[in-house]
């Protein structure tokens, strides 16, 4: 029977193994994509894993920088920067990890990104400082309000020049045009493009998913801010009510973001 003590010590070492895993698996990788958290990634993500394993002929593997051995596809690694438990000092460090290769960044309205980012920290990663929140004092917190979200995104774009390529994925243009951006994003990380190849793993992960309609693309089911007045259109959608006050702060935030993002 292994003691208290030894279990502890397994658990370090367990702890630094996965560490080391991690940092290898960043040195032979050329291709991140940066997010904030509910920023749309998994949607695209699963479409780009599909067109991986059509293309490649791979397993289906949403994460292409563990998979075993050489290999011809792109490996990429997705990450939020670990913003949710190390705050911008962790991005920080990322970064400077990052130095030299290339980074896709992918954003979306830390306004609209809100409420999916208070329904996630309260309703399935279970935070106990969020349970007890209600959204008003949400959006003005600390570390997980929109001066956040709004301080992780203008980081990465200030750090652009660091990297070997830099790009800006944005998740209301995928809703717009979901080929034309998946198709940026092949490009950018110099995976081929298979135009067939690519309508088939953009429809073949709409019918994998629950989506509601949005702008004409199907989207995975959302929150959305509206004021008290303007009532509830009945499409399915979970509704927030902001007040005045409340739209004006997050109105507010978001003027702090910098303009080359494009909002």
């Amino acid at each position: 029977m292994v003691s208290s003590k030894g279990q502890s010590v397994m658990k370090r070492l367990d702890w630094y193994l996965l560490r080391l895993k991690e940092r290898y698996q960043e040195y032979i990788t050329s291709n991140f994509l940066i997010s904030y958290q509910k920023s749309g990634r998994t949607w695209l993500r699963q479409i780009l894993a599909n067109y991986m394993s059509e293309y490649y002929g791979y397993p289906y593997a949403k994460d292409m920088a563990k998979l075993i051995g050489p290999v011809r596809a792109a490996r990429i690694i997705y990450s939020h920067a670990n913003h949710l438990s190390g705050g911008i000092e962790y991005s920080h460090r990322y970064q400077r990890r990052l130095n030299g290769k290339r980074v896709l960044l992918q954003v979306r309205s830390p306004v609209e990104l809100m409420p999916d980012y208070y329904n996630q920290l309260k309703k399935r990663v279970a935070i106990d400082a969020v349970d007890d929140m209600n959204f008003s004092d949400f959006i003005r917190h600390e570390k997980y309000g929109v001066s956040s979200v709004v301080e992780f995104m203008n980081f990465w774009y200030s750090s652009r020049s660091q990297f070997e390529a830099f790009y800006i994925l944005r998740y209301e243009d995928a809703l717009q045009d979901i080929k034309g951006v998946m198709t940026d994003m092949l490009r950018f990380f110099k995976v081929p493009i298979d135009n067939e190849l690519l309508h088939k793993a953009i429809r073949d992960t709409e019918n994998k998913t629950e989506h509601i309609r949005e702008n004409g693309v199907s989207v995975s089911s959302a929150g959305k801010l509206i004021s008290r007045e303007e009532g509830q259109s009945g499409n399915g959608q979970e509704f927030f009510y902001v007040s005045e006050k409340d739209r004006l702060y997050l109105n507010t935030a978001l003027s702090r973001l910098d303009t080359g993002l494009g909002y």
